[in-house]
C-alpha cells in the first residue's frame, strides 16, 4: 500500500464529509425511509382487522408478482442465449438478427401471459391466451435444449422457461381465486364430503343451477324432501301391485314391496320426517303425485273447479262453501260461459259444489231444478243434470241411475211436484201486430157508454157521431182507414186494383 497517498485521501474524505451535498443526501436517505415507515404504521394502525388482513394479502401478492417478474426476466435471459444459437446455427441469422427467435417466442409468451393474467383478475378462465402462453414457453424450452452439447446441458437450458411459466400460472391462479371469492356466494358451494353421496350431490348441484336464490342447505333439504315423497309414492305403487296380484305371483310383488319400504324409510330418515313441518311437505308432494291424473283432467271452464281442487290440497285452507242458492247460480254461470252447448254437454264437469253439497242437498236440488216425465222419471240426461245442479258427472250418474230408489222419497220429503217436462220445443208467444190490435178493437163489445176523459182527448171527440176519430187512435191513422158502412179498420189502399 502506498503511504504517500494517505494524506491526500484523508483530505478528500474530509472535504466530502463536510460538503453540504453529502449532508443533504445523508439526511434525505435517512429521514425519507423513516418517515415512510412511520406513515405506513399509522395507516396500518387505523385499519380494522379485516382491512389489515386484506392489505397484508395485497402487499404479499405484489411482492410475489415482483419476484415472479425478476425470475421470469432471468429465465428469459438464460433462454435468450440458447435461442440466439438457434438463430445463428439453424436459421443462419447474423448479429443482431439472431435475437428475433427470442423476441418471437419469449416476448410473445409474456404478452399472452399478461392477457391471461388480466382475465384472471376478473374471475374468467385463461382462454386462448393461456393456451398460447404454455405453447410458446414449451417451444422456447425445446429450442434452447436442442443447442446443448449433453443431456445435462439440455435439461439445464430447458428448465428456465418452464419455471417462469409455472410461477406465472400460480400468480394467475391466485388472482382468479380472489376474484371468485369476492364475486361468488360461499353458501352455494358444495363441500368435498358431499361426494360420499354422489347421486344426491349431483341432484343438489342441478337444483342450485336451476334456482339461483337457493343456498346449499336449502337445496339439500329440497332434494331430500322430494326424494322422500317419491319413495313413498313408489311404496304406494308396490302396495297396490300386491293387492292386485294373483296368488302365484304375489310373493314376487311382496319382495318388491319390502324393498320399496326399506328405501322409503331411509329417505324419510334423511329428510327428517320426524319434524311436523317436513312431514307436511312430504305428504303434500305425495298428494300431488297420487292425484296428478285427477287434477290434470279437472274442469277448466271456470275457476270454481280450481278453487275446489286447491281447497283439497294439504297445507291450503279450503274455501267456505256457498249454501243456499249456490247450485242454481253456479249452473247458470257455467251454462252461460260456454257458447257451444253440445261440447259443454259432452264434457265432464267437476264443479266446486260436487265437493261441498251433501247427498240430501243434491236430492233436494234434483227435486227443485230438474223436471220429470209423467211416469216420474227425470226428464234431463246425466250431463245436463250435472251442469244444472253443479256436481260432477260421476256423481250425477250415480243419482241418475238410482233415481227409482231415492226420487219418490225425496219428492215426498221436500214436498210438491214439478210440472211434466214439455214434449216438444218451447215456442215463444206470438208477437202482436197492428192488424191484431185493429181486429181486437173492431170485434170487441162497446159495452156501456162511459164518460170520456176531457183531460186526454180534445173537445171535438166528445161530440156524438165521431166514432171514426175514436177508432183512428195515434199510431193507426197513418196505416189504416175505416171500412165504409162498418166500424172495421182496414189498411189504406185495400181493395184497389
Amino acid at each position: 500500500m502506498n503511504l504517500d497517498l494517505l494524506p491526500g485521501t484523508t483530505l478528500t474524505l474530509a472535504e466530502l464529509l463536510t460538503s453540504w451535498q453529502f449532508v443533504v443526501g445523508t439526511v434525505v436517505l435517512t429521514l425519507g425511509p423513516a418517515l415512510a415507515l412511520r406513515r405506513r404504521r399509522a395507516v396500518h394502525a387505523a385499519l380494522d382487522e379485516q382491512q389489515r388482513s386484506a392489505a397484508l394479502e395485497l402487499r404479499g401478492r405484489r411482492v410475489e408478482d415482483r419476484l415472479t417478474l425478476v425470475i421470469a426476466a432471468a429465465a428469459a435471459a438464460l433462454s435468450a442465449t440458447g435461442l440466439r444459437r438457434v438463430g445463428r446455427h439453424q436459421m443462419g441469422l447474423a448479429d443482431p438478427f439472431d435475437l428475433l427467435p427470442f423476441i418471437a417466442l419469449d416476448i410473445a409468451a409474456m404478452v399472452c401471459g399478461r392477457r391471461a393474467r388480466r382475465r384472471a383478475r376478473t374471475g374468467q378462465g385463461p382462454g386462448l391466451s393461456g393456451i398460447l402462453f404454455w405453447v410458446l414457453a414449451g417451444t422456447s424450452s425445446l429450442f434452447s435444449a436442442a443447442e446443448a452439447a449433453s443431456p445435462l446441458g439440455a435439461a439445464v437450458r430447458a428448465v428456465w422457461p418452464i419455471l417462469a411459466a409455472v410461477l406465472w400460472e400460480l400468480g394467475s391462479l391466485e388472482e382468479r381465486r380472489a376474484a371468485h371469492s369476492n364475486r361468488a356466494r360461499p353458501d352455494r358451494r358444495l363441500a368435498l364430503t358431499r361426494l360420499l353421496h354422489p347421486v344426491e350431490a349431483v341432484r343438489v348441484a342441478l337444483l342450485l343451477a336451476a334456482r339461483q336464490e337457493l343456498t346449499q342447505e336449502e337445496a339439500t333439504a329440497e332434494v331430500r324432501i322430494s326424494r322422500a315423497a317419491y319413495r313413498w309414492y313408489r311404496l304406494r305403487r308396490a302396495q297396490d301391485a300386491v293387492r292386485k296380484a294373483s296368488r302365484p305371483t304375489r310373493w314376487a310383488f311382496r319382495l318388491l314391496e319390502v324393498r320399496a319400504d326399506g328405501r322409503a324409510q331411509n329417505a324419510s330418515e334423511r329428510a327428517r320426517c320426524a319434524d311436523p313441518a317436513v312431514l307436511e311437505q312430504v305428504v303434500s308432494r305425495l298428494q300431488l303425485r297420487v292425484r296428478q291424473t285427477e287434477w290434470a283432467g279437472m274442469n277448466l271452464r271456470s275457476a270454481a273447479a280450481f278453487e275446489a281442487m286447491r281447497g283439497t290440497l294439504i297445507g291450503f285452507t279450503a274455501p267456505v262453501p256457498a249454501r243456499a242458492g249456490s247450485a242454481h247460480t253456479t249452473s247458470s254461470a257455467s251454462a252461460g260461459a260456454s257458447g257451444n252447448p253440445q261440447v259443454e254437454a259432452g264434457m265432464d264437469s267437476a264443479d266446486s259444489t260436487s265437493d261441498v253439497l251433501t247427498d240430501a242437498e243434491v236430492e233436494e236440488s234434483f227435486v227443485r231444478l230438474i223436471p220429470r216425465h209423467r211416469d216420474g222419471k227425470l226428464a234431463y240426461g246425466i250431463n245436463k243434470c250435472a251442469r244444472i245442479i253443479g256436481i260432477g258427472t260421476p256423481r250425477a250418474r250415480k243419482f241418475h241411475t238410482s233415481q227409482s230408489e231415492w226420487l219418490p222419497a225425496a219428492v215426498a220429503r221436500h214436498g210438491g211436484t214439478m210440472p211434466p217436462a214439455p214434449t216438444g220445443p218451447a215456442t215463444p208467444p206470438p208477437r202482436e201486430t197492428h192488424v191484431d190490435q185493429v181486429l181486437a178493437l173492431a170485434n170487441a163489445d162497446a159495452g156501456p157508454p162511459t164518460e170520456p176523459d176531457h183531460r186526454d182527448q180534445p173537445r171535438e171527440s166528445a161530440a156524438p157521431g165521431n166514432r171514426t176519430d175514436e177508432l183512428l187512435r195515434p199510431g193507426l191513422a197513418a196505416a189504416y182507414q175505416p171500412l165504409p158502412g162498418s166500424q172495421l179498420l182496414v189498411p189504406i189502399g185495400a181493395g184497389r186494383l
